[in-house]
Parts: C-alpha cells; sequence; structure tokens
C-alpha cells in the first residue's frame, strides 16, 4: 500500500476554515468597529506604533543645538539590514542643512567593522565644543569631544548598547 501525498497549497487552503457572516451587524473580529479596531485605534497605541517604526527605520541622528543647519548621522545599509555600509564604522556631519555632508571615521576601528548603531544610541552634550556619543549593539561605545573631528572607544565589551543619554 502506498504511502499518502503530502497535501499540498491546494489542500491546505481548502481546508482552512471559511469566514463566515455574523448576525448583522457584527464587525467580527477583525471589521471596522470590533475589539480589535478599538484597542488598536487608541492615540496611545498610534502614537507608540509611529516611534516603534521610527526605531526600526531611521538613522541615528543628532542635530547641533546650537546650529540647527548641522547635523550628524550613522549611515546604515538599510532598515532591514541594520550595519554600516562598506564594514567602515564612520558618522557624517553637514553644516548646510543636508546639502553637503563629510564622512568623520579617524578613531573607530580599521577594517570591516560592521557595526549596528540603533537611532537612540546617537547623543550629544550640549556645550561648546559639542560632545557627541555613539553606541553599538556590539557593547562598544565611542566618544568625541571634538564635534566630531576624533573619536575614541569610551567603553568595549558592554551589553548591547540600546541607547545613550549624555548631559552637559
Amino acid at each position: 500500500m502506498a504511502a499518502p501525498a503530502a497535501p499540498g497549497y491546494a489542500d491546505v487552503f481548502r481546508a482552512f476554515p471559511r469566514p463566515r457572516r455574523g448576525r448583522p451587524g457584527d464587525p467580527g473580529l477583525f471589521g471596522p468597529g470590533s475589539m480589535v479596531w478599538r484597542v488598536n485605534g487608541e492615540a496611545v497605541l498610534i502614537l507608540g506604533g509611529a516611534r516603534a517604526l521610527l526605531l526600526q527605520v531611521a538613522h541615528p541622528m543628532v542635530v547641533d543645538p546650537r546650529d540647527p543647519a548641522r547635523a550628524f548621522v550613522v549611515p546604515l545599509v538599510s532598515a532591514e539590514d541594520r550595519v554600516t555600509p562598506d564594514g567602515r564604522m564612520r558618522v557624517f556631519e553637514t553644516r548646510d542643512r543636508g546639502d553637503t555632508w563629510s564622512g568623520r571615521g579617524e578613531g573607530f576601528p580599521r577594517g570591516e567593522v560592521y557595526l549596528t548603531v540603533l537611532r537612540q544610541a546617537f547623543a550629544h552634550d550640549g556645550p561648546d565644543p559639542l560632545g557627541l556619543y555613539v553606541g553599538a549593539t556590539s557593547g562598544d561605545v565611542f566618544a568625541s569631544a571634538d564635534g566630531g573631528l576624533t573619536w575614541t572607544a569610551a567603553a568595549e565589551h558592554l551589553a548591547p548598547v540600546l541607547s545613550v543619554r549624555a548631559s552637559g
């Protein structure tokens, strides 16, 4: 006797329960006005969802508090591949609101270094000259006391750094 054939996609699809119409006015589990819509429609959850989305897709960025035309960004390959491009850790600076950018990498590790820096793991301390701090999920924290011109390892071998906060 031959073994039964494994079910194919069509067999699984046919066996899946079909949605049934409920009572008139019953939105069902996911319809408009259902509990799922009411809970997920809360303003707090919508704002939290938007914030969570920003955490996933935004590049780590710091704006100089004294000069809004000056900003720093840690570039990442993409939203799905959140590592530094080309295996080089760099911080890019603009002084003209993003029209031109210059890379700063002196003091970062050399060689192929694919670091992940989360959006909240890049901070400044406020005073002049601007101090910058970058934390990576590898457990490294880098600091710059001269506005991003040079960098040094401030801490190594920590747990994954998810956020950095600095005060002047």
